[in-house]
């Protein structure tokens, strides 16, 4: 296709467009209002080792507590992740645990680097409710996890808390991102039936 019938294509149909481009507007406006809303519930654990007392400030006993932290850093995000976890995590919540619950599950959670020694865990859900419960549920059998590990492993690693309670955020959604995403997907649907036409018609002849 020349540059000239490149033009006159969407020159002659520019109206069919248009009406493509409005419908989806309108649907992108629908569907934000329909669509129900989602909550991220939020929360950061930090993984350390208590070492053994010492009255120098720098010791070895400290730099291999700080090490042994960091390496089990990557085994709680392991964890977290890991669908006996979250097997656990599904009984708390006094929900069956199925094939299907715990897609679901795997679907909603998002674990997090957040640095050194710190690990990061995000849950949405359509209910603030529910995101902090099973955030909750997770981090309760997490800790619960990691002390039956360590008591046959090294006892003085520990996970705590930065903040008690997770933080509770709604998911950011724009009335214009849905509007403009809806508008250019009928749009490009009206180019490709309208050009699909013009094929099938210069076929025939």
């Amino acid at each position: 296709m020349e540059l000239k019938e490149f033009f006159e294509f969407f020159k002659r149909p520019a109206k069919n467009l248009a009406v493509f481009f409005i419908c989806g507007l309108i649907l992108g406006g629908t569907a934000f209002f329909a669509l129900p809303k989602s909550f991220v519930s939020k929360g950061t654990l930090f993984v350390s080792r208590i070492p053994e007392e010492s009255a120098e400030f720098y010791t070895y006993s400290g730099y291999y507590a700080q090490q042994t932290a960091l390496s089990y850093a990557d085994t709680v995000r392991g964890l977290l992740e890991n669908e006996v976890l979250h097997a656990k995590a599904l009984e708390t919540l006094e929900i069956p645990v199925t094939d299907k619950n715990l897609r679901n599950l795997e679907r909603k959670i998002r674990v997090k680097d957040g640095g050194p020694q710190l690990v990061g865990l995000e849950v949405k859900n359509n209910s603030s409710e529910n995101a902090a419960k099973i955030w909750e549920a997770l981090t309760l059998n997490i800790e619960n996890t990691s002390k039956e590990i360590n008591l046959q492993g090294d006892p003085q690693l520990k996970i705590t808390r930065v903040k008690e309670k997770p933080v509770i955020q709604e998911g950011y959604r724009n009335l214009y991102v849905f509007s403009a995403v809806g508008g250019l997907m009928t749009w490009g649907l009206g180019v490709f039936f309208l050009a699909l036409k013009d094929y099938l018609k210069e076929a025939q002849n």
